[in-house]
């Protein structure tokens, strides 16, 4: 396994590591008007966007990270300055994932991936 940087950790993690059970809370990412965004999920399985003032202490908050569908092609997600979760058909990037794990308020554990269409999809 190669490793690649965590954008939920802010440290390097094995590549694949959300396959091996790991789970968060939400995801930060960062608009391009330098608005940090929490990525959560609702106990019904939904995306949500929520501004915030700061991310977790310590935490890094990239503008993007990386999707891969079945079919193997690589998209690019972002968060717009109304906090919408874009993707985007890339072709490559530095490192992605298949998929990420996101907790709800419950502690269930909730797949989010991208499906061949680019859309985000949770399960």
């Amino acid at each position: 396994m190669r490793t690649t940087f965590n954008p939920f950790t802010g440290k390097l993690d094995y590549l694949g590591l959300a396959s091996l059970g790991a789970s968060y809370p939400a995801l930060i990412l960062t608009d391009s008007t330098s608005v940090r965004w929490a990525i959560t999920v609702d106990t019904t399985g939904h995306l949500v966007t929520t501004a915030r003032t700061s991310g977790p202490q310590g935490a890094f908050s990239p503008n993007s990270f990386g999707l891969e569908d079945s079919a193997g092609v690589l998209w690019k997600v972002t968060v717009n300055p109304g906090g919408d979760l874009v993707t985007t058909n890339t072709g490559t990037f530095a490192s992605s994932l298949d998929k990420i794990v996101l907790n709800d308020a419950n502690n269930i554990s909730w797949i989010v991936s991208v499906n061949t269409s680019g859309d985000l999809v949770t399960s």
